[in-house]
């Protein structure tokens, strides 16, 4: 009898686990195994025979596994691919990239947070750089990559990256993108390649797009890359930026892009970056932005399109169809250990590795422009001056990676002994925290002490100043 691992299942080995069951590229905390389980397991590649007594412990763990969905069984050979079978990586475990393949873009965004103002020399990866890039991020475990830009689908080679990715057994979860050059020719290579990404698309709001996106035209071409995306099959989502400015139609928003077909949307507060800040125009407060967010939510109720997803910024996830009580009984993060304080600062930072398009790795795409200005990440981080392994076990990048939520907390004194310190955990992100000292002191980062552990006062208004039991009740409503 012959038994095989179902994708996305596959075993692998890191540093501090030598062997797991996990799903590759998934965020769920993977199988620690024993190693009869693993010799079991590692049998289970569809051309090894297995003999199986009745009424045997073996029999019993077959059993199980099958129902979890992990193993298939058949009475024929079926191989399964290179990628599901042991393999040993030599840093933690990292469940997905995220890797910004050009820094160029069609268009200039009033609040770019990655824009060349902030001291980015011009750039361009090299196909052969991407390709190498590509490596580094397989040799370290990371199958599972988003891809973003500046604009990605610039680039003249894009198919070729899509056919490098498709050649490593790679797949693409997300392609960030405004959507300008997204056609038939992209598409038909997604789909020889066998890569289904959800198309991530930029909304900034029914009559303000244009504005934000400085350019004229760019609401319509948004609007017709979602249609075309949709059509084609893909699974879209809408980031939209929330400001004084588009929160006025805010739910205006949210409905249209619901009845193009959208059923993911981030709402992101347009946040204190460099570029926003110098442009002149002002950040919603934390007490507006969530007076903005209960007003989307509740007219989203109200028309029943329960089966619309909402993230919002610094807050938790509304899965479609979340209820009250689901809310309540589940943490607003996930963390890579079940013990939560002793897990990484930010959920997003930890399984996702950020590859920026001049090569520097940061913990997030939306820390760079405060990292170029201040220079808290130094050269060991880059990856074309170092192997990825190196910068992920021993660089400036992995000593802040290594700190944890419970640092965060204790470096805190409105944090330390918060009645909501276990939901909350410091506020997760560390860049708010950063943004919201910085703008504080005139935004001159040259006479500000950027600290990473400051608390990011946005979620801290969320729980404190009762916008969680608004949302309770609008949920249970």
């Amino acid at each position: 009898m012959f038994f095989y691992l179902k994708q996305p299942w596959c075993l692998r080995g890191y540093q501090k686990d030598l062997m797991l069951l996990e799903k590759s590229g998934e965020l769920e905390l993977p199988y620690r195994l024993t190693y009869p389980l693993f010799d079991l397991l590692n049998k289970c590649d569809g051309v090894t025979d297995i003999e199986i007594e009745e009424g045997s412990r073996q029999e019993q763990v077959i059993k199980k596994y099958m129902e979890m969905g992990v193993l298939e069984k058949t009475n024929k050979p079926k191989e399964i691919e290179t990628w599901q079978k042991y393999k040993h990586f030599d840093n933690r475990r990292i469940p997905r990239g995220f890797f910004s393949v050009t820094g160029r873009c069609n268009l200039n965004c009033i609040h770019c947070f990655s824009a060349t103002e902030y001291g980015k020399v011009p750039f361009e990866f090299s196909f052969d750089q991407i390709t190498y890039i590509l490596d580094q991020y397989k040799d370290c475990g990371i199958r599972k990559l988003t891809i973003t830009g500046g604009e990605p689908l610039l680039r003249s080679d894009f198919t070729d990256i899509i056919k490098a990715m498709a050649d490593r057994n790679m797949e693409m979860f997300r392609l960030y993108t405004n959507g300008m050059f997204l056609d038939e020719r992209i598409v038909k290579s997604l789909k020889e390649n066998s890569l289904n990404p959800q198309i991530v698309i930029s909304f900034d709001g029914v009559g303000t797009h244009d504005w934000i996106r400085n350019y004229k035209g760019a609401q319509k071409k948004a609007e017709e890359s979602i249609a075309f995306a949709l059509d084609s099959g893909f699974e879209v989502k809408a980031n939209v930026n929330v400001n004084s400015k588009t929160a006025e139609r805010l739910p205006e928003t949210a409905h249209y892009l619901y009845d193009l077909g959208i059923r993911s949307i981030f709402f992101i507060r347009t946040s204190e970056g460099p570029k926003w800040i110098r442009s002149g125009y002002g950040s919603l407060s934390a007490e507006d932005y969530w007076t903005v967010m209960l007003e989307v939510m509740s007219s989203i109720r109200q028309e029943n399109k329960k089966d619309l997803e909402i993230v919002w910024f610094n807050g938790p996830t509304l899965t479609k169809g979340i209820t009250a009580e689901a809310l309540k009984s589940g943490s607003p993060y996930r963390y890579e250990s079940e013990d939560i304080k002793n897990s990484a600062w930010c959920f997003k930072a930890i399984n996702d590795l950020y590859v920026s398009s001049t090569g520097m790795v940061f913990p997030c795409d939306g820390c760079e422009g405060v990292a170029l200005q201040t220079g808290w990440l130094g050269e060991n981080s880059n990856i074309l001056k170092r192997p990825l392994r190196d910068i992920i076990n021993d660089s400036h990048y992995s000593e802040i990676m290594r700190m944890t939520a419970e640092e965060v907390i204790e470096h805190s004194k409105d944090c330390k002994g918060c009645d909501w310190e276990e939901r909350c955990h410091g506020g997760n992100c560390r860049v708010c925290g950063m943004l919201y000292k910085a703008v504080a002191n005139g935004y001159t980062f040259e006479n500000c002490d950027i600290d990473i552990k400051l608390p990011a006062p946005l979620t801290c208004t969320f729980y404190k100043k009762g916008y969680y039991e608004k949302l309770l009740k609008i949920l249970e409503e």
